[in-house]
């Protein structure tokens, strides 16, 4: 079985481009998920930008966490619109 390459942090190269494992957080809904940058189509080849764009990604998912566990809160999904109150 063929092994990628790993730069550490979680960064994950595949066929030169970078995706992001953020499988650590699936409680919040982390994955590997592709690191694109504003403007791109693909996922980045620059190694800078996966790394600044991991970074933003953690803070998203640490955040989300943080207000998970604040509100106490079971299940961040929604099944739709609330129906109207009638008093």
């Amino acid at each position: 079985m063929k092994r990628h390459k790993r730069s550490g942090g979680g960064i994950i190269w595949r066929g030169g481009r970078a995706y992001g494992d953020f499988r650590r957080f699936a409680d919040v809904g982390g994955r590997k998920e592709r690191l694109v940058a504003p403007g791109e189509r693909g996922a980045t080849t620059d190694r800078d930008v996966a790394a600044k764009l991991y970074a933003e990604r953690v803070v998203h998912y640490e955040s989300l966490r943080r207000g998970r566990g604040l509100l106490n809160v079971t299940e961040t999904r929604s099944s739709g619109p609330m129906p109207p109150t009638t008093w």
